[in-house]
C-alpha cells in the first residue's frame, strides 16, 4: 500500500537545520512558503512535528501518489508510519478512496487477525491528507540457516533484493507470507474488494 513505483525527489527532504527545534513548529521564514516541491510531493522535514504529535525521524519511501515518514507519537510514545498525500485535487481524491477502503478492511477485521495494514487515524497537514498507520516490525528468515532476526519494514521486492539474492528466501518464509497474503485476499473477498495490483512493491512482508 505504501510502496507504489517511483522514488522520492531530490529536494523531498530538508536537512535538521531548516528547522526551529521547537514544540510550536516554527519553521524558518524561507521554508514558510514553501512545502511542496513542483510535483505537490511534502518536502519533509526531520524533526518537525506534524500535527502538533508525530514528531519525524526517517523516511520510508515515496511512490505515485505520496511519500511515507516514519514518525514517534509523543502522546503514545510509539512509533507511527504516516503516508502525505500529494497536494493535488486528483490525489486528494485517490488519498480518500484508500481511506474509504481502509476503514472497509479495519472495520471488519477488528481483531487485526487477516494482515491487512491498520490505520490508526486521519488528519490534514499544510493541505495535505495524511493517513497514520501502524509501523511494521519485520522478522527476517535468512534463506539458508533459517534463523530469525529483526529489520525494519520493506516491501518484499526489497526483502528478496536484500536477503534471497541469488538464493531465494527459506521456504519457511515463504509458506509465512504466503498465509498471511491469502488471508488478506480472503478479507477482501468478504468486503467485495478486489486489489488490481498485487506485486512484490506492494506486499510488506511481516511474520
Amino acid at each position: 500500500m505504501f510502496a507504489d513505483d517511483g522514488d522520492l525527489p531530490q529536494d523531498g527532504i530538508v536537512a535538521d537545520e531548516a528547522v526551529v527545534q521547537s514544540q510550536g513548529q516554527q519553521v524558518n521564514d524561507t521554508l514558510r512558503d514553501n512545502w511542496d516541491d513542483a510535483e505537490g510531493y511534502y518536502r519533509v522535514r526531520i524533526g518537525e512535528v506534524l500535527d502538533g504529535r508525530y514528531r519525524v525521524f526517517g523516511y520510508t519511501g515515496a511512490g505515485v501518489f505520496g511519500n511515507v515518514v516514519r514518525c514517534t507519537d509523543q502522546k503514545r510514545n510509539d512509533v507511527v508510519a504516516i503516508k502525505i498525500i500529494r497536494n493535488n485535487e486528483i490525489m486528494r481524491k485517490t488519498g480518500l478512496r484508500e481511506l474509504e477502503v481502509l476503514r472497509k478492511l479495519n472495520e471488519a477485521d477488528r481483531e487485526d487477525r487477516f494482515h491487512c495494514l491498520q490505520l490508526y487515524r486521519t488528519f490534514n497537514h499544510h493541505n495535505h491528507l495524511c493517513l497514520c498507520f501502524e509501523n511494521l516490525r519485520v522478522f527476517v528468515i535468512a534463506p539458508v540457516s533459517g534463523f530469525i532476526f529483526e529489520n525494519c519494514s520493506m516491501n518484499l521486492r526489497e526483502l528478496l533484493k536484500k536477503y534471497g539474492n541469488n538464493v531465494g528466501l527459506h521456504m519457511k518464509a515463504v509458506r509465512s507470507y504466503a498465509h498471511q497474503l491469502l488471508m488478506a485476499l480472503r478479507l477482501l473477498k468478504k468486503c467485495g474488494l478486489v486489489h488490481a495490483d498485487i506485486k512484490p512493491d506492494n506486499i510488506l512482508v511481516s511474520c
